[in-house]
């Protein structure tokens, strides 16, 4: 089995998931980290015994049999350092979002159209079997889908004892929109495949508005074939963690949570689960596991996963995602176009 060499930036995320994750899957080895400053990099590379405490991303780009780089920095570094691991031809996973304004993002993702290497967005639901199950019941078991909810919280997300965190710094990327919001949205895409959304309502609040960053979002959307979809997501909330899908459809109704799971017209659906998924963990960091499993699997094979978020439904997802600041900051619905009636 080939050794795969990964190296990480960021010692936040970087860290705390994507780290542990790929560490755990045999034959993956950790070769490289790049902290804000070095002597943190330093720091972190002795505890793990690490054998490259990189300066720069020039320095990790250039150590050799260097297979792939995850990008985990904040936000507004993303374009220069996922830039330059694609021009030197290394895989590349990086950070959600891909950038901070859609115009950088769209020339980031047309860099990733002129190289053969795996280029791809931290989005790691889709690989989740409960949602994969969820797609399989969409596609084969509702029928006709009229209305989807999605809603996550944590109030984790404005916890500012977390060390190595920009959650409440909005020029860094931080906020609830941009730390939830893509993976709710990759999920849609996920499950509904080509069908395009036709509006799009915004709203967003904030504890702190000197901080610049969302405590609150939601979105009600309209898709094609009359699907309306209301999503949301809050850090404002105590108590448990939650996060919890309603999908109706005209052969009946599929929900999830965190401690019931799935159930469809609230009889258990079964779901297989690899050995390695932790139940015990948050939803996104088993989820990981089982991408990261994925990314790894592509390499060795050199082959794409289906499954992995295409370019095209990265452009769709930050389009939507930059569209609900954008409703929310004016108080408009934006319409795509004009929608054409399913009737019963």
């Amino acid at each position: 089995m080939k050794n795969i060499n990964v190296g990480i930036i960021g010692a936040g995320l970087g860290l705390r998931c994507i780290f542990p994750k790929f560490r755990d899957i045999a034959n993956v080895n950790i070769a490289g980290i790049l902290a804000s400053n070095y002597s943190h990099t330093l720091e972190i590379a002795d505890r793990y015994k690490l054998s490259n405490a990189c300066k720069s991303v020039e320095e990790m780009c250039a150590m050799p049999g260097i297979d792939l780089i995850c990008v985990a920095s904040p936000t507004k570094y993303h374009f220069e350092q996922a830039s330059y691991v694609i021009a030197n031809n290394i895989h590349m996973l990086c950070e959600k979002p891909l950038c901070l304004n859609f115009g950088q993002t769209q020339r980031l993702i047309d860099l990733f159209e002129g190289t053969e290497k795996l280029c791809l967005i931290d989005l790691e639901l889709r690989f989740n079997p409960y949602f994969k199950k969820v797609k399989e019941l969409i596609e084969c078991t509702l029928g006709r889908i009229y209305f989807i909810q999605v809603h996550f919280q944590s109030s984790l997300y404005r916890d500012d004892s977390i060390k190595n965190t920009w959650n409440l710094d909005g020029s860094m990327g931080g906020g609830i929109r941009l730390a939830i919001f893509p993976h709710l949205l990759d999920l849609l895409l996920f499950w509904l495949g080509d069908k395009q959304c036709i509006s799009l309502k915004g709203f967003m609040s904030s504890l702190d508005a000197s901080n610049k960053t969302s405590d609150f979002c939601s979105a009600d959307l309209c898709f094609e074939n009359d699907i309306s979809v209301h999503l949301s997501a809050s850090a404002v909330g105590f108590g448990d963690k939650a996060f919890s899908i309603i999908i109706m459809g005209e052969k009946g109704v599929a929900t999830f949570d965190l401690d019931k799971k799935l159930l469809f017209n609230s009889d258990a659906v079964c779901v297989d689960i690899p050995d390695y998924y932790n139940e015990s963990e948050s939803i996104f960091r088993s989820s990981f596991g089982c991408y990261a499993r994925s990314i790894i699997d592509a390499i060795r094979n050199d082959k794409r996963n289906t499954s992995f978020t295409t370019g095209e439904e990265m452009l769709r997802l930050h389009r939507l995602l930059e569209d609900v600041q954008l409703s929310a900051d004016s108080g408009r619905e934006i319409v795509y176009r004009q929608a054409e009636k399913n009737l019963f």
